[in-house]
């Protein structure tokens, strides 16, 4: 029986699209948007669980990170970006973002999610 994967809708927070905006390494964002897509396509990868957060890490250049949550079963919620350096500082920011109310991402107002 083939395999079904879930996919998801990608929301970035502002924070999320500010990080990804100053990465000047080519390569890196290149890594960071294809991980991204596979994310999207309910490929994770090497992610690790962080309370109510999940830590994805990619390893190229500076060792990034993305810091997200699952919403409503099918909104991948991109929180923040860093790298090993920030890592502390980031996930503790991360954590604080999404206690935030995401509730509006499911209103039919708002339609899908942002890419």
């Amino acid at each position: 029986m083939p395999m079904m994967l879930r996919t998801y809708d990608v929301y970035t927070t502002d924070d999320f699209n500010k990080w990804r905006d100053s990465v000047t390494d080519q390569t890196a964002k290149r890594a960071i948007n294809a991980r991204i897509t596979r994310m999207a396509s309910g490929n994770f990868g090497d992610v690790k669980k962080i309370q109510s957060i999940s830590e994805a890490s990619i390893d190229v250049g500076q060792g990034y990170r993305l810091y997200y949550k699952i919403h409503e079963r099918r909104i991948i919620v991109l929180l923040i970006g860093g790298n090993k350096k920030t890592q502390d500082s980031d996930i503790q920011k991360a954590l604080d973002m999404a206690a935030q109310d995401f509730s509006f991402l499911t209103d039919e107002q708002h339609g899908d999610a942002e890419a």
